[in-house]
């Protein structure tokens, strides 16, 4: 629907704050190539709501994606990284990791999708509907 908006006779500018994981095996299918001009989105169905990373289980990470590893290995990793295999997931429209840029850690996934609506609003010019 953000392409079609995009391309109306008003040119809507559009945006999508939140959860994003329905597509993000490849870059083509993530908002900003889906017609999104602004965003705030973290692409993984499971991140931790004020940490931003994606924690996938070893179970999932071994069995899942049949990655063979030695299973006295595979007991060492479990063991020494209970939380499991740990990644950023918050991002921008560039594709950048926000992180440093304005103050994520700690905060709520729900405030900083929050606050940046309330910014994208604030923002609004009226020569470029949303």
């Amino acid at each position: 629907i953000s392409h079609v908006l995009k391309q109306s006779e008003h040119k809507y500018n559009t945006a999508m704050f939140g959860k994003y994981h329905l597509g993000y095996s490849s870059k083509e299918y993530l908002p900003f190539n889906r017609g999104f001009d602004k965003t705030l989105f973290f692409e993984a169905g499971a991140t931790k709501y004020s940490q931003h990373v994606n924690c996938p289980s070893w179970g999932l990470i071994f069995n899942a994606m049949k990655i063979n590893v030695d299973e006295s290995l595979q007991n060492d990793i479990t063991n020494r990284f209970e939380d499991g295999f740990c990644s950023h997931d918050l991002w921008d429209e560039n594709y950048n990791a926000i992180e440093g840029s304005i103050p994520v850690e700690g905060v709520y996934n729900e405030r900083l999708f929050t606050n940046g609506i309330k910014d994208y609003i604030t923002e609004y010019d009226e020569n470029n509907p949303f």
